[in-house]
């Protein structure tokens, strides 16, 4: 056993924390396409000549280091991530972007939208407002009023 491989039985004994044998076992194909690769040796892939060296799924490495969602988002991995994070850190991507192209919170915006509703719902009682009229008053469309108003009866109960 060279170097080389005695590193990669150690690393894979550590981390994943196998056995001696279970790390001689599934690092063999590991340290054999490791050896191709110092020598010079190519494999076809595809049809395409590439590095010998084995490439794993990123299923099979999450898999195999028994790696929890909780501890990918806490070492914020980007690379050895499951198909829910890949969402989430899309997700987070799409908002950062939208935000950055100045679209606002939705929250923020609902808030606003509830309180536009409770005016209108007051001022259509008090001053027996259509929704045109306050369209009107308030710059904004009747479907905008409609909806406000909706939403803030829903939040009144």
């Amino acid at each position: 056993m060279d170097d080389m491989e005695r590193e990669i039985r150690i690393l894979a004994m550590q981390s994943a924390g196998w056995s001696e044998s279970e790390s001689k076992a599934r690092m063999s194909a590991v340290v054999k396409r490791a050896r191709q690769a110092v020598s010079g040796k190519m494999a076809t892939y595809n049809g395409k000549e590439v590095d010998a060296r084995y490439r794993m799924k990123v299923g099979t490495i999450i898999d195999w280091l028994q790696i929890e969602p909780a501890e990918m988002r806490a070492a914020d991995l980007r690379v050895l991530i499951d198909t829910d994070r890949r969402r989430e850190r899309e997700a987070e991507r799409q908002t950062e972007s939208r935000r950055r192209r100045g679209a606002k919170d939705q929250n923020e915006q609902k808030a606003a939208r509830l309180e536009l509703g409770r005016k209108c719902l007051y001022l259509s009682a008090k001053d027996s407002m259509n929704r045109d009229d306050l369209a009107a008053r308030f710059g904004v469309s009747t479907g905008q009023i409609s909806k406000a108003m909706k939403e803030a009866r829903v939040a009144v109960g």
